[in-house]
């Protein structure tokens, strides 16, 4: 008996740390105010869109130029797929309104985000890159 609630003080030990230790949701890690310090649209640089925040609070996303609101609305991510999805459910701001779908990945402390939103009516982006008439949009940010 004494054998067996030390095996199982051992697996619930076990159990506990591997809980702690596991990596957070795509959702979960997507939170917080993220800075744009890259951008490319339709295959060429877009420097007007550095600078920009992009600010994700549980199921609500903004992206702001300094204190003034661009876009708003709603947001879900599938951190499941490979690569990783998002959508986007703009209905703040006075353009680009609708849906814009995308994917998104991690790399050191960076997050890069490649959607259709130049290009609403188009499919999700499937690569991490943006082609001419495409009407993709990449962009890579850090926290500030």
């Amino acid at each position: 008996m004494k054998s067996f609630i030390l095996a199982l003080s051992l697996l619930l030990g076990l159990g506990t740390s591997a809980w702690a230790a596991a990596p957070l949701s795509g959702q979960a890690r997507l939170q917080g105010t993220w800075q744009a310090v890259a951008a490319m649209r339709n295959g060429k640089p877009a420097p007007d869109l550095v600078g920009h925040r992009l600010i994700f609070t549980k199921d609500r996303f903004r992206i702001t130029d300094g204190d003034k609101l661009l876009y708003g609305g709603t947001y879900a991510a599938d951190a499941a797929t490979r690569p990783a999805q998002i959508e986007f459910h703009q209905d703040e701001g006075v353009s680009l309104r609708g849906d814009w779908r995308g994917i998104y990945r991690f790399a050191a402390n960076r997050l890069e985000i490649v959607d259709n939103a130049d290009g609403a009516n188009k499919p999700r982006p499937s690569r991490f890159v943006t082609t001419p008439g495409s009407g993709d949009v990449l962009v890579r940010f850090v926290h500030p």
